[in-house]
This record gives C-alpha cells, sequence and structure tokens, in this order.
C-alpha cells in the first residue's frame, strides 16, 4: 500500500469513527431527552460530542504512527541486512581474486631458481608452504595484526629476494608499538608487488620499498626505476586495496606518484573503532 492509499484508508477510518460516534450520541441525546422532556441537555451533548471527536483523532493519529515506525524500522533492518550480505559478498570476491595471483607468481619465482640451480631452491619451498599455510589459515578474515602482515611480507620477500638478491631492498621502519593496529591480509604482498612488476631491479640500481608510519597512516613508499618496455597496467591489485579499505572502514587510500617515488598512504585501522 503507497502512501495516497494509506491516508485514504486513514481519512476513511476517522470519517467512520466520527459518524458513529455521532450517531450515538444522537441515539443517547434522544434517550434524555424523552425520558427527562424539561432538562436542557444541548450543550452537554455538543460538549461530548466535541470530545469524543477529539479523542478518536487522537487515537487513530497514535495508532497510525505505531504502524508508520513499524514499517520503519522492518525497512530500515532489511536494508541492513542486504547491505551486511552485499559486503560479505565482495569482501569474499576480493579475497578470492588474491590467492590465484600469488600462488602462480610464486611458482614463476620457483620456477627460475631452479633453472639457474640456486641452491637456495629448497629453502624456497620451505618460506612457500609456510606463505600458502598463512594464507590458507587468514583467507576468511577481514584483519589481521600489522606485525603478522609484516612476518609474512618478509617470506615473501624473501622469495623476491632470492631472483633479484641485492636489487630489492626492504627498509621497515615501523615501530614495535605500531604494529598493534590492523591491516587487511595480503595488502602489503600486493603492494610489494607491485613495486616489483612496475620497475626496473638491478643490484646496480637497487629497488628500496620503505615502510613506516606518519600520522596516521602507514606509508608504502619506493623509488621509481621505470622499465624500458612499458607495462600495461590493469591495477587490480591496488584497485583490491582501495575496494577492501572503503568496504571494511569506509575510509580511503592516498596514492601519490611521482617522477622519482610512488608512495601510498594507508589509514590506521584500530581494534578500539573509538580511537
Amino acid at each position: 500500500m503507497n502512501k495516497g492509499e494509506e491516508f485514504l484508508s486513514l481519512s476513511i477510518r476517522i470519517i467512520f469513527s466520527i459518524l458513529a460516534g455521532g450517531f450515538g450520541m444522537s441515539l443517547a441525546y434522544g434517550v434524555v431527552v424523552y425520558i427527562f422532556p424539561d432538562y436542557n441537555a444541548t450543550v452537554m451533548f455538543w460538549v461530548f460530542q466535541f470530545r469524543g471527536l477529539l479523542l478518536n483523532i487522537v487515537i487513530l493519529t497514535i495508532i497510525y504512527s505505531f504502524i508508520q515506525f513499524n514499517k520503519a524500522r522492518k525497512f530500515e533492518l532489511e536494508a541492513e541486512r542486504l547491505r551486511s550480505e552485499n559486503l560479505g559478498a565482495q569482501l569474499s570476491y576480493l579475497k578470492e581474486q588474491l590467492n590465484p595471483h600469488f600462488f602462480f607468481n610464486s611458482l614463476n619465482i620457483l620456477k627460475s631458481m631452479i633453472e639457474l640451480k640456486n641452491p637456495q631452491a629448497p629453502e624456497l619451498v620451505m618460506k612457500l608452504s609456510e606463505f600458502y599455510r598463512f594464507t590458507l589459515q587468514h583467507q576468511k578474515e577481514d584483519y589481521v595484526l600489522l606485525e603478522k602482515e609484516l612476518e609474512i611480507m618478509q617470506l615473501y620477500a624473501y622469495m623476491l629476494n632470492a631472483r633479484f638478491e641485492e636489487g630489492l631492498q626492504i627498509k621497515n621502519s615501523i615501530p614495535e608499538m605500531a604494529c598493534k593496529v590492523l591491516i587487511p591480509p595480503f595488502t602489503l604482498q600486493i603492494l610489494l608487488e607491485n613495486c616489483i612488476k612496475h620497475n626496473t631491479i638491478t643490484q646496480n640500481e637497487p629497488v628500496i620499498f620503505e615502510l613506516y608510519i606518519e600520522n596516521e597512516f602507514l606509508v608504502v613508499r619506493n623509488n621509481v626505476i621505470k622499465k624500458r618496455q612499458t607495462i600495461i597496467s590493469t591495477q587490480t591489485g591496488l584497485y583490491n586495496i582501495k575496494k577492501r579499505y572503503m568496504l571494511l572502514t569506509n575510509k580511503t587510500i592516498d596514492v601519490i606518484a611521482s617522477s622519482d617515488h610512488f608512495t601510498i598512504k594507508l589509514p590506521l585501522i584500530y581494534e578500539n573503532t573509538n580511537h
């Protein structure tokens, strides 16, 4: 029923109530006059008519307001349920996008090491196993502690260093007390992978991947050494990070690109949301 129909229904009820009350009072008035012909009941009749009309209007207004409140509450709860289901579906979709991407990239690194007969290949297999154990444990979580994310990023960096050696340097300046903040899992791995993808990595001119805290942001920055061959970027990884931060925190990340550095600022997420 739309608002117009509801208003018409309420109007009909009020009119019917007034007519019913008027008929009842008229009947009572007729009985009083018949029994007591000398009693002037006209003033009393109109007083009761007015009082009855006012009482009917008040009661019907309260009933109508209560009905509308219940409808609004049900609509609000339904909308919240749909938002929650949509949020969960989008987060699950984003997480499912990440795992195959890391898996195939890691296999490529291992393949390169085996081809070069790198003696660190067995150790890489162990690190890779530990990395994917974390992936399986935390793939359903929306947040992990930053210290855990840093630990897993170091596993991933180990695999990269096995290939690039001193060409990739990671500088972690995050204080220990800041490691208790939260972060969506796999965020740092995605940013590190983007850094590798878009820069030329050599031991003579290393790429430096920096992490530090600035105000209320976790800052991830790397120097830019562009590849000669143009890389067509789908920006899937960065889009995933932006989307997850928006869905989980309703906050945006800052992306600052210059000719010398590429910087990402991630809002700090505290376990106590009232921080």
